[in-house]
């Protein structure tokens, strides 16, 4: 009997993202509760990828930062 193979869809750790202006890898986007990484360039308007999950290197913001921010 053959095997059927894996087919790779998407990590568990990243999510689908289509933005309205285009994005560069390592743009931080602001998601609803969360935040997102691009981890590839991505055209305004085509689908994408978001990393939720991981270790960034990512500028601190201006001003206070609440713990769980």
């Amino acid at each position: 009997m053959a095997q059927t193979p894996a087919v790779y869809y998407q990590d568990d750790c990243e999510i689908d993202y289509t933005p309205s202006s285009a994005k560069t890898a390592g743009d931080v986007v602001e998601l609803s509760t969360r935040i997102g990484i691009c981890k590839r360039d991505i055209a305004a308007n085509a689908l994408g990828a978001l990393s939720l999950e991981g270790v960034f290197k990512i500028p601190k913001a201006s001003g206070s930062v609440s713990n769980g921010q």
